[in-house]
């Protein structure tokens, strides 16, 4: 049987306004894996939404993100809402 891939979250789900790092987060100076990298957020560091959100090319949702030192683009699915 084979595995299915669950959903990728869309901007139209994000709702929160902070969150914690779920892992070390690579943060993108655009929404993209394949963007520059800015640095990294350390796991479990309190994250804040920035103010825009976006998707990636391959349908990964991104948002505008700051945490202490950092501002840029994270994916959404390794951020938990707090």
């Amino acid at each position: 049987m084979a595995r299915r891939k669950a959903a990728a979250a869309t901007v139209e789900t994000v709702s929160w306004t902070r969150g914690i790092a779920l892992t070390n987060i690579r943060v993108r100076e655009a929404p993209g894996y394949n963007k520059s990298p800015v640095g990294v957020i350390p796991y479990r560091t309190l994250i804040s939404l920035v103010d825009d959100s976006a998707q990636s090319a391959d349908g990964d949702a991104w948002v505008h993100v700051k945490a202490p030192g950092i501002t840029g683009y994270a994916p959404v699915k390794h951020i938990r809402p707090q």
